[in-house]
């Protein structure tokens, strides 16, 4: 699974933007639901989806700057 990183960082960056004012329930939820609809519609397997994630988020021993900023903004901005 190829995707280009700064791209999935926006896309990502554009749905925490949506989800900032909800319920932390209501986010974690929203989220998982979409990761499986996500699965199921490509016929992928989960665990296949969050190693790929994982592998795209990695950079050198931590995180890549692009995603590091969302994790960042969601440690400043959410309750």
């Amino acid at each position: 699974m190829n995707a280009d990183p700064q791209k999935v960082a926006t896309a990502a960056m554009a749905v925490l933007d949506t989800l900032q004012n909800r319920d932390i329930n209501d986010q974690i939820q929203a989220t998982a639901c979409l990761f499986v609809l996500f699965a199921r519609r490509y016929s992928l397997p989960p665990s296949e989806l969050l190693t790929a994630a994982g592998r795209l988020m990695e950079h050198a021993e931590s995180i890549r700057p692009e995603f590091a900023a969302a994790h960042r903004y969601m440690s400043a901005e959410w309750d």
